[in-house]
Order: C-alpha cells, then sequence, then structure tokens
C-alpha cells in the first residue's frame, strides 16, 4: 500500500470537457512547499527531475456516499499515482447524467442499482466500473438512506403515522426511490402524505425547526436529523431491503478501453481510500467537513459507519441491480429491464483487488450463491 499523505483538496467549480482528460502534463515530481522542494535557506528550489501527471476530472454528489473520491484526492492517492485529479461536486446524479450526456464531464459517480438503468434507457450508455459505496454481500444494500421523524409531530415507529403528515423527500434519485418504494410495501398512495420537494442539506434545517414532520435524506444528513432531534427522532424507516444502491465511478461504453491507464489509476486510489475508511475512520472525518456543510466531526465519523464501503462486486451485486431494474419498471421510472453485464464491467476493478489483496482483508468472504446474500427473500 502507498503511503498517505495529506494534500489540498480541490473542489472545481467548471466542468472540464471530456477532450480534455486525455491530455498529459509535465509538473514537479515533488510537491511545492514540501521539504524536499525547499533549500536550506527556505527558498524553493527546482526539482531536478519531473513525471508525466495523467489529467482527469470526475463529477460527484457532495454525500458520504461518494467519501473515497474526496479521500483519494485529499490524502494524495491519485498523485502517488501519476494522476492530476479535478473532483467537481454537483447536486445530484440527475446533474451527473446531464453533464456527462452533454460531454461536460469526463468521469462520473454512477448508481449501478437506481441510476444506470434510467440513464442507458435515455441513450447514456453508462455501467459501474468500480464501485466504492457499497455492500458486495447484501443484494439490496441502501443503509445510507432512511426516514426520520418528529415524535412531537405524532410520528411513531408505526408507518400509518406518517399519513396525512408533511414530509420532505427528493425530486428524484435514490432516496426518491427509496420513498416510493416504501409506500408502495405498507400499502399507502402518495396523496396520503403532504409531500415537498427538498434537497437533503435542507431537510435538517427544516426537521430540527419543525417546518416539516419526517424527512427521507441520505447519509450525512440521516445522521445529522437524528443527531439533532435527540429523544425527539423517530427512525421510521433505514436501509430497508427495497433496492440496490450500489456507487462508484462509472464509464460510458468504449471509454475505459480508450483511457484504460487513467482508469486502472483512479480505481486503485478507491480502493486503498475504501480501505482507509474502514480502517481509521476519525482520520478522514475532516475530510467529510471539507465537502460537506452543516454537520459536526461526530457526526461526521457516525454517519460514515452507517455506509459500507465496499468496493467488490459479487453474485449479490449482480442480483441486486437486476432486481432493482425491474422495480424501476414497476414503479414507471423506465421502460425496460436490464441485465447485470449491461449495468456492470468489472473487468478493471477485478484486476485491481487481485493485486492488491490486503486493501481487502478485512473484508467478509463473498457469498458464492444468490441465496446466501443478505436482502434476498427479506
Amino acid at each position: 500500500m502507498t503511503g498517505t499523505r495529506v494534500w489540498p483538496l480541490l473542489l472545481v467549480g467548471a466542468i472540464f470537457l471530456a477532450a480534455c482528460g486525455s491530455a498529459e502534463e509535465t509538473r514537479p515530481a515533488t510537491q511545492p512547499g514540501s521539504s524536499e522542494a525547499t533549500g536550506q535557506n527556505g527558498e524553493a528550489e527546482a526539482p531536478e527531475q519531473s513525471e508525466e501527471f495523467l489529467e482527469a476530472s470526475v463529477a460527484v454528489v457532495n454525500n458520504m456516499a461518494h467519501l473515497p473520491v474526496f479521500v483519494a484526492q485529499e490524502f494524495g492517492l491519485w498523485t502517488d499515482r501519476g494522476l492530476d485529479v479535478d473532483v467537481q461536486t454537483l447536486g445530484s446524479g440527475a446533474d451527473i447524467a446531464a453533464a456527462l450526456g452533454a460531454g461536460e464531464a469526463e468521469f462520473a459517480a454512477v448508481n449501478a442499482g437506481t441510476g444506470v438503468a434510467p440513464q442507458r434507457a435515455s441513450g447514456l450508455m453508462t455501467k459501474l466500473v468500480a464501485p466504492y459505496n457499497n455492500d458486495a454481500t447484501n443484494a439490496m444494500y441502501v443503509d445510507w438512506i432512511g426516514i426520520v421523524g418528529r415524535s412531537d409531530a405524532g410520528v411513531t415507529t408505526d408507518p400509518k403515522s406518517l399519513v396525512g403528515k408533511r414530509i420532505a423527500v427528493t425530486s428524484g434519485g435514490t432516496p426518491f426511490e427509496y420513498w416510493r418504494e416504501w409506500i408502495a410495501k405498507e400499502g399507502f398512495k402518495d396523496d396520503q402524505f403532504d409531500v415537498v420537494t427538498m434537497e437533503p442539506p435542507d431537510m435538517l434545517t427544516s426537521i430540527v425547526s419543525g417546518d416539516v414532520d419526517a424527512v427521507v435524506p441520505w447519509s450525512p444528513f440521516l445522521t445529522a436529523a437524528r443527531s439533532r432531534l435527540g429523544d425527539n427522532a423517530v427512525d421510521v424507516s433505514t436501509g430497508e431491503p427495497l433496492l440496490l444502491s450500489a456507487i462508484g465511478l462509472g464509464a460510458v461504453e468504449g471509454q475505459v478501453e480508450e483511457k484504460e491507464e487513467i482508469f486502472r489509476r483512479m480505481i486503485e486510489g478507491l480502493v486503498e481510500a475504501t480501505s482507509l475508511i474502514r480502517q481509521d475512520p476519525e482520520s478522514v472525518a475532516p475530510v467529510v467537513l471539507s465537502f460537506v456543510e452543516g454537520i459536526d466531526e461526530a457526526e461526521a465519523v457516525e454517519a460514515m459507519a452507517e455506509n459500507v464501503y465496499d468496493p467488490r462486486i459479487s453474485v449479490c451485486t449482480r442480483h441486486g441491480v437486476e432486481v432493482t431494474s425491474k422495480t424501476l419498471v414497476r414503479e414507471g421510472t423506465v421502460d425496460e429491464t436490464f441485465k447485470a453485464d449491461e449495468l456492470l464491467d468489472s473487468r478493471l476493478l477485478d484486476e485491481v483487488l487481485e493485486a492488491n489483496p490486503d486493501l481487502i482483508s478485512d473484508l467478509p468472504p463473498l457469498p458464492e450463491k444468490i441465496e446466501d446474500c443478505r436482502g434476498v427473500g427479506e
């Protein structure tokens, strides 16, 4: 494993065009400001050697699911591998898909469960190539989504207590799909709730102030809502086996072959980032605060524990994406189902994991059969 070094987090305000990603830039092998780059008199000296850095840009959403991207960036895990990666944060998966479709984002995070099928149905032929927020032992992993309500608003653990209540839900994406599946499972109709559209950061403010009775956010705002409400918080539902969320680095078909070396290095950095998060979450907590506003360090650490950062693709993952594809058809999100091979491409990931077994040695063994996966038949 390469050593970890802390570099400043680059959050890019402008989207890089896809054509820029294959360019190479020559820059000092030693980072400015390091002891190697400074002479005895404290003045900067020119390095004796230089190395080629491959440039790339990646678009993600600023929530806990994408923490490995920011860890890889800030801890220098991509720099160590000769990559200069610009990280761009967007508001939602829909924004990422729009940027990819317009050719304004080179690489991007995708969700093989709830995101790739709609993208492919719309003509954007993406695939997940390396998950970083996933549980490869669970075919219905969605632990980072939930429903939290206020006890003083009459919300209890009984689902019927939400009927007639004012509930904040995202306009789309995984929390929205989770909400739709949950009310269908409980036998409710949409018009039985006073639903307001809201993004997760605003949900935290609204649930604490009492402007809404319940929220359906993603982590870390799910964690923070429970924390801020204290004894007034009611956990109505969290991570029920309703669908699969498998988030990670995505690619448009043909892109992996075209830019294989960049993908390989990016995947290596992400796999190491997931290992670091699992092994030493306290050291990573400050990174969360650099890209997610409105939470504190204790909430960041707790939120990490509620996410699973498993970079593997298993029979559970493959089964889960196919089941979720059928769920999206039933909900009317897409008109056709997709097979796992249309949604996943694990070739490079498998090679990276085989070459770096120490980075996943702490993870539980993978189920060999679908019936052994968590979430199946529950």
